[in-house]
C-alpha cells in the first residue's frame, strides 16, 4: 500500500479507490443539486428542501428526516412589528403613534394597540395623555375631541389668557360634547378677590361649567391663568358629569381690581360619556394666542 491512499478490502484483496469513487456494491441515490442521502432499510434520496427550510428528526418519516420551516423563524416584516403568539408564532404590527400595548383577551393575539392608557374599564395606566390644543392665533374656543372612554377620571389642565384688555375679564367656560344649552349646566365658585372676603358667584344660566376668571392682554406681558379641572366618572351613563376647578389671577392690568384665587363646582346634567372638551368664555371674547388646553386620563 502506498502512503496517503484509501483501499478498501475486498474478498480478494486491497482495492484502491481514486477521486470520485464510491465503496464497491454502493449505487448512489442523489438526482438533483442539495439532494441528501438518506437510509431506511436501504439506501434512499431525501430531495432537497425549500429555501430556508432546515432538515428535522421526525420518525413519522420514512427516512427519519423531514425538511421544514425553521422553529423560531421571525414572522415579522416591518419597523415596530412585535413577535406574539396565540396558537403559533404569529406577527404583531406596529401601533399608531402615542398607542400603547395593552392586554385584551378578545384579540387573536391577547393584545392590542389603544390610545392614551389603553384597554377597558380604566385599567390604562395611571396617567395618560390623551389630546391638546394651543392657539396659533387669538380665538374663541380651544378643544380636545376623541377623548376614549378607558379611564376612570379626567383632568384639565390650561393655560389661559383673555384676548382683551379690561379690567374685568370674564370667565372660562367648559361645555362637553358640544352641548351649548345653558340649562344643562349649573356652577358655584367660591374665593378671595384682592384683600376682600371670600365671595361665592352662582351661574345658572351660563353655556358651560363656569371656573375662576383668567388673565387678558392688559395683564402683565406673557401672564396666563393656571386652570385645572377635575372630572370624576367622565364615562359613566348613569350620573351627571361634576367638575371641580383650582385657579386664579393676579389682575396686573391697569386698574384691575380681579385679583384672587377661586375654587369652583359645576354640573353637566348630562349621563352621557364625555367625548370632547370645549372651552370659551362667559362674554364671548377670543383667547389669546398662546392659550392652552391639555386633557388627561386618570385610571
Amino acid at each position: 500500500m502506498a502512503k496517503g491512499k484509501v483501499y478498501e478490502q475486498e474478498p480478494v484483496g486491497w482495492r484502491d479507490i481514486v477521486a470520485g469513487d464510491l465503496p464497491s456494491g454502493s449505487v448512489s441515490p442523489l438526482t438533483t443539486k442539495g439532494d441528501v442521502w438518506g437510509f431506511s432499510t436501504v439506501d434512499a434520496r431525501i430531495p432537497v428542501g425549500a429555501d430556508g427550510n432546515v432538515l428535522t428528526a421526525d420518525s413519522t418519516q420514512t427516512l427519519g428526516v423531514k425538511w421544514a420551516t425553521a422553529s423560531g423563524s421571525s414572522p415579522l416584516t416591518t419597523k415596530g412589528d412585535l413577535f406574539g403568539h396565540s396558537t403559533v408564532d404569529a406577527r404583531i404590527p406596529v401601533g399608531t403613534d402615542g398607542n400603547v400595548l395593552t392586554a385584551d383577551s378578545t384579540q387573536t393575539l391577547g393584545v392590542k394597540w389603544a390610545s392614551g392608557g389603553g384597554g377597558g374599564g380604566g385599567t390604562g395606566t395611571a396617567y395618560g395623555f390623551i389630546g391638546s390644543q394651543t392657539l396659533g392665533a387669538a380665538g374663541a374656543s380651544v378643544s380636545v375631541g376623541s377623548i376614549p372612554a378607558t379611564f376612570s377620571h379626567l383632568e384639565l389642565v390650561m393655560a389661559l389668557r383673555g384676548d382683551v384688555g379690561t379690567a374685568f375679564p370674564s370667565n372660562p367656560l367648559i361645555q362637553f360634547n358640544g352641548d351649548t344649552t345653558a340649562a344643562n349646566y349649573v356652577s358655584i365658585i367660591s374665593g378671595a378677590v384682592g384683600a376682600s372676603t371670600a365671595n361665592i358667584t352662582t351661574f345658572t344660566a351660563s353655556a358651560g361649567i363656569a371656573c375662576p376668571q383668567s388673565e387678558v392682554t392688559g395683564s402683565a406681558a406673557n401672564l396666563f391663568s393656571a386652570l385645572k379641572v377635575t372630572i370624576p366618572l367622565y364615562a359613566s351613563g348613569s350620573i351627571h358629569k361634576s367638575a371641580t376647578s383650582y385657579g386664579g389671577r393676579q389682575g396686573t392690568e391697569a386698574g384691575g381690581a380681579q385679583a384672587g384665587t377661586w375654587v369652583g363646582e359645576g354640573t353637566w346634567k348630562s349621563t352621557a360619556a364625555i367625548t370632547s372638551v370645549t372651552v370659551v368664555q362667559s362674554a364671548a371674547l377670543n383667547w389669546a394666542i398662546g392659550s392652552a388646553l391639555h386633557v388627561y386620563g386618570i385610571a
